[in-house]
């Protein structure tokens, strides 16, 4: 190959690179930013990315519950990211729950990963709501007061963030979790979806039904 051939792709590949670093910088900033927004309109304490091998991160206590909202890089999927809610409850719940509700697209078609669960043999808690049986797989150390705590207020409360979206949903005794594909960007949004899981949070424990206003 003609050395002139040779400097002329490298000359470019070195731009192409330069310019990649500084969307890269700019995206970065413009992210730590909103999530600034956020923690400061939340009361929350913000960790900002600072490096390729940190998270946007957040936590505190707003909405009377304790709060870590993660922005991240799966170590699977092929490093995708996302955005991860995590409300702590006052109190545990005393169920044995273990609650999933996974909802996620292939190829343009929503997939129902708990019902390809179940045909294997996975054995679950069914409430008697098809919609949300087919949405999550529940787990508990006594089916009826699983059932009972599952009143249909909760349910469709618990399937709407799932409704239109790839997302997933986790309930435990101790907390609820809530993640989305893709990092979060917007100050607004990130506001409104601690607001909203801080609603679902007092909804599955009855505390802080009150909802008292961000700081």
């Amino acid at each position: 190959m003609p050395p002139f051939l040779v400097a002329t792709i490298l000359t470019l590949t070195a731009i192409a690179i330069a310019c990649g670093v500084v969307r890269g910088t700019r995206l970065v900033r413009r992210t730590n930013e909103a999530w600034q927004n956020a923690a400061d309109a939340l009361g929350l304490s913000f960790h900002p990315k600072t490096n390729v091998l940190r998270h946007y991160s957040m936590d505190g206590e707003a909405y009377d519950f304790r709060f870590q909202i993660d922005g991240y890089k799966s170590n699977r999927e092929e490093g995708r990211p996302y955005t991860r809610f995590k409300a702590s409850f006052p109190q545990s719940l005393g169920l044995g729950l273990e609650a999933t509700g996974i909802r996620f697209q292939f190829m343009g078609q929503h997939i129902q990963p708990v019902s390809i669960a179940r045909s294997f043999g996975v054995r679950t808690i069914n409430t008697g709501d098809g919609a949300f049986d087919q949405l999550f797989l529940l787990k508990g150390a006594d089916e009826t007061e699983v059932r009972n705590f599952l009143t249909p207020q909760r349910r469709a409360r618990l399937m709407t963030p799932l409704q239109g979206s790839s997302a997933l949903v986790a309930i435990t005794d101790a907390d609820i979790t809530c993640s989305t594909r893709g990092i979060l960007r917007d100050t607004d949004t990130l506001i409104a979806q601690t607001r909203q899981l801080a609603e679902l949070a007092a909804l599955l424990t009855d505390f802080g039904t009150d909802q008292q206003e961000a700081p």
